[in-house]
């Protein structure tokens, strides 16, 4: 009967480490390799493909002197700027919306529209891989919490009421983003 016992245990430790292996292989080497490295996959609106940034450089103490006091707190410190004070709120021009932080392309202009909030808001990012999406039970709401996939600097919420054809409205503090204005966007390959 012990027998049995540590065989099956045996059949059931063998089953976890195949299973490990390939979610190791489906995730491809490159996306695990990249994210042991440091490294991440991000679309480059500008150059119409798929680019590998670096995430480092990007220490909140290396930032602190290159960004503004306002910057510095929306981008490491989580915080929000008051509605309606940034100038990207109101703007109509034509161009992509890129970190502060990293210069990492995250939204663009195609994709924004006026939401009432006070707040830059867009329907969807200009790639999925240039964001990552984060829980936040901070303020005791449940939220979810948008930033910079390359630096990890916080952007902002996304809220399920946005406009077609997404649904989804990605509300960022503009002191979160540099506008680059004149570079068109161009649908990512799938």
């Amino acid at each position: 009967m012990q027998r049995v016992i540590a065989a099956a245990v045996l059949i059931v430790l063998m089953a976890l480490a195949f299973s490990r292996i390939v979610q190791h292989q489906s995730e491809g080497s490159g996306q695990a390799l990249l994210k042991e490295r440091g490294e991440v996959n991000v679309y480059d609106v500008e150059r119409e493909q798929t680019v590998v940034a670096y995430r480092s450089g990007f220490a909140p103490e290396v930032m602190k002197d290159k960004l503004t006091d306002l910057e510095y707190h929306v981008a490491f410190e989580a915080g929000t700027e008051r509605p309606f004070t940034s100038p990207l709120n109101k703007n109509k021009r034509s161009g992509v919306y890129k970190s502060i932080v990293s210069g990492n392309d995250l939204f663009h202009s195609d994709h924004k529209f006026d939401s009432g909030t006070g707040w830059p808001s867009f329907y969807r990012p200009v790639n999925e891989s240039n964001i990552e999406l984060r829980e936040d039970n901070s303020l005791f709401m449940k939220r979810v919490e948008v930033v910079d996939a390359v630096s990890g600097a916080h952007l902002g919420h996304v809220f399920k009421d946005g406009p077609p054809p997404t649904g989804l409205r990605y509300c960022i503090n503009g002191a979160a983003l540099k506008f680059v204005e004149g570079v068109p966007f161009k649908e990512p390959p799938q």
